[in-house]
C-alpha cells in the first residue's frame, strides 16, 4: 500500500509543482538483492513482526504461516539480480534529462508490468499479478485452514 500511496503523492505533486517548472519523477526499482533482502535480515523481521503481534492476530494467521511465507521470500530473494546499474541510470536520466518521464520503472519486466497493468481487465491483471507476484496463493492463513 505504501508503494501506491507514493504513486498518487507523486503524481498529484508532479502536477502541482509542473506551474513551477519544476519535474517530479519516480523511480520504481522490481526485485533486487540487496541488503534487505539477506537471509539474516529477512530471518530478524520475522521474529519482530511475530512477537508485534497481539494474541488475536497470532491466532488469526499461525505461526506456520508466517514461517512458510517468510521462507519463500527467502527463497526467491535468492534469485533476485544484486546487479542495481538499471536504477541507477534510471536515477541519472531523471536527473539529467531536459524532459524527465513521470515513472521510471527499473528491472526485468517491470517496464511491461506497468504500461500494460491499466490496459487490462480487473480481474486479468489480478491473475497475473497473483501468478507472477511474490505471494505464495497456495499458502493459507491459520484461520483460512
Amino acid at each position: 500500500m505504501s508503494k501506491h500511496a507514493l504513486l498518487a503523492y507523486s503524481d498529484t505533486l508532479r502536477q502541482e509543482m509542473y506551474k513551477w517548472d519544476v519535474h517530479v519523477a519516480i523511480i520504481e526499482p522490481g526485485a533486487f538483492y540487496t541488503g534487505n533482502t539477506q537471509e539474516q535480515v529477512l530471518k530478524k523481521r520475522q521474529t519482530e513482526i511475530w512477537e508485534s503481534l497481539d494474541p488475536e492476530t497470532q491466532d488469526t494467521y499461525g505461526k506456520d504461516y508466517l514461517n512458510s511465507m517468510y521462507s519463500h521470500f527467502i527463497t526467491t530473494s535468492q534469485t533476485f539480480p544484486a546487479d542495481l546499474t538499471p536504477t541507477i541510470r534510471c536515477i541519472r536520466s531523471a536527473l539529467l534529462s531536459m524532459r524527465p518521464r513521470a515513472r521510471y520503472p527499473t528491472g526485468k519486466g517491470e517496464e511491461l508490468v506497468i504500461c500494460l497493468h491499466p490496459f487490462l481487465p480487473v480481474w486479468l491483471a489480478d491473475r497475473i499479478m497473483a501468478t507472477f507476484g511474490l505471494l505464495p496463493r497456495h499458502l493459507k492463513p491459520a484461520a483460512l485452514l
